[in-house]
């Protein structure tokens, strides 16, 4: 295992506060309460050492040229994050529901995209580059291009390389803000951050010693999630277990050798009702857990529980 690798390994769990300040409308527009001090306490308490804190800017951008970020937003990201440091957390600030707003993956409008992006990771990257090195920026969140037959598998070579413009103007956007900046941690992903052997093929990994790979697992579909059509698995077995070991045999042979840490910043399963008995599955969603941790602890991949409030299912 590279030091790099080692380095981060020793992070710890994580858990994300999903579906608040990314909630597309406003912190509250999706059902959950105003992130408190009170909350950020209880996630570092239960033994949580990362917080990642998705933030969607959308709907907080001013117009052309300056593209600039509502001062009370920026406030308000600040005040979470800024708590979350306090309670000695490793926090994970990016950019999140973006994608289909003004962020289009694909290369013949990053001419348009590539204004706003810039700007946008201009002005976070000096409201906070005086912030320790326990900040961590992730670029993108989930980038893809919508709509095509491999949005969700690994995009095609159009999306491959607009993402690696993206991840470049990135880094080359932070760490030109100076400050805590220059050797910050920085997130990078690829198509939608799904670990594929298609998308990883194609990374371009600029030279920098403060990368990160993050990546987003949530197979197999059928017992992570809650298929509408309510054809899910309720018990975690060996086919589940097979999936597991699949998706990181991938990351092994394809993430790990872009020679730079690896992390998963978004993983989980939905609480599910027994089809017969209604009886909750809690127990085989921790056996779940458990064979996901210990299969990414075997290549010293810290991982971060994706949380979205919702106490039995959602997204």
């Amino acid at each position: 295992m590279m030091e790099n690798q080692k380095r981060i390994a020793a992070w710890g769990a994580g858990i994300n506060v999903g579906n608040s300040l990314d909630a597309i409308g406003g912190e509250t527009a999706w059902n959950n309460p105003p992130v408190t001090r009170a909350l950020i306490h209880a996630y570092a308490a239960s033994g949580f050492k990362i917080l990642r804190i998705p933030v969607t800017w959308y709907g907080h951008i001013g117009p052309a040229p300056d593209y600039r970020i509502a001062p009370e937003w920026m406030a308000r990201v600040r005040e979470v994050v800024t708590w979350a440091m306090e309670e000695n957390l490793r926090v994970i600030l990016n950019t999140h529901h973006e994608q289909g707003k003004w962020l289009h993956i694909e290369l013949m409008t990053l001419k348009d995209v590539m204004p706003v992006f810039v700007a946008v990771w201009k002005q976070i990257a000096e409201a906070f580059k005086d912030f320790g090195e326990r900040l961590i920026f992730q670029g993108m969140n989930e980038p893809r291009l919508e709509g095509i037959p491999t949005e969700w598998e690994g995009g095609n070579e159009d999306v491959r390389q607009s993402i690696n413009a993206l991840n470049y103007a990135f880094i080359s956007t932070v760490r030109e803000s100076g400050g805590n900046n220059l050797t910050r941690d920085l997130c990078i992903t690829t198509v939608g951050a799904k670990p594929l052997e298609s998308s990883l093929r194609s990374m371009l990994v600029p030279k920098d010693e403060h990368l990160i790979l993050t990546l987003h697992s949530y197979l197999p579909d059928s017992f992570v999630a809650m298929p509408q059509d309510g054809g899910y698995l309720y018990h975690y077995d060996h086919t589940v277990g097979k999936v597991l070991d699949r998706v990181f045999d991938i990351i092994e042979r394809f993430a790990v050798p872009l020679g730079i840490p690896v992390m998963i910043t978004e993983y989980g399963a939905v609480v599910k009702p027994d089809p017969v008995t209604g009886e909750r599955n809690d127990a085989e969603v921790a056996i779940f857990t458990e064979n996901f941790l210990k299969c990414a602890k075997s290549l010293g991949i810290p991982c971060v529980w994706w949380d979205n409030g919702y106490f039995d299912s959602g997204d």
